[in-house]
């Protein structure tokens, strides 16, 4: 009886097992969908139109201001990616609908939609773009699909406890293996990306205006 009250360990053979796979596929998934809105945004240039104005709005509703301090930037840009991170994370609990997909799908469609139409629009060169994304996105995005993959396992849990089918991992042990991924991995990540956001990546873009 002790026992099983003791927290569960982290289990490194789910991780081999089940999350790199789903991790692997996330990234595949990203890449090919941003492929995917590149080629829908060139084909078409009324594609993105509305997206890009309501996504617009959105970043105004978020607090995020060019009149803010490095400081103030940072931590409107972590906390707004923490909370972002975790909903996708807590989507995955909502068993057999993989809503986290829907996450990895709105952002690859924002990174591509946006630097497409920004650059024919002539609103920023290519260089601009990759300047104003890069530093902070080689962190920023992968935390993103890391988090959808974490998202996407406890769907996949959830919904096998609800059709009762075998678990390899004890779905505690699962819970617990997933919580530290956020914690150990997704949440540094995070922190890193909005520091060089804030502090950084506006002095390389001034490079490029």
């Amino acid at each position: 009886m002790k026992n099983e009250l003791l927290p569960t360990k982290f289990d490194k053979q789910f991780l081999r097992r089940e999350f790199f796979p789903m991790l692997r596929n996330c990234f595949d998934a990203f890449f090919i969908l941003c492929t995917i809105f590149a080629v829908m945004t060139v084909m078409n240039p009324d594609f993105g139109r509305d997206y890009l104005t309501l996504l617009e709005n959105l970043i105004s509703d978020l607090g995020i201001d060019e009149s803010q301090t490095p400081g103030q930037l940072f931590s409107v840009i972590f906390s707004n990616n923490v909370q972002a991170t975790i909903n996708t994370v807590f989507y995955g609990y909502l068993p057999f609908l993989h809503y986290p997909a829907l996450t990895l799908g709105s952002n690859a469609m924002t990174i591509t939609v946006m630097g497409i139409r920004y650059v024919r629009d002539g609103l920023m060169t290519p260089a601009a773009f990759f300047a104003g994304i890069l530093p902070h996105g080689i962190f920023e995005i992968p935390a993103l699909i890391i988090a959808c993959a974490v998202g996407l396992c406890n769907c996949r849990l959830i919904t096998g406890i609800i059709m009762k089918k075998k678990q390899e991992t004890e779905p505690r042990a699962q819970m617990v293996t997933l919580s530290w991924v956020y914690v150990a991995v997704v949440f540094p990540l995070l922190l890193i990306a909005a520091a060089v956001e804030a502090f950084v990546t506006p002095h390389i873009m001034a490079l490029f205006i």
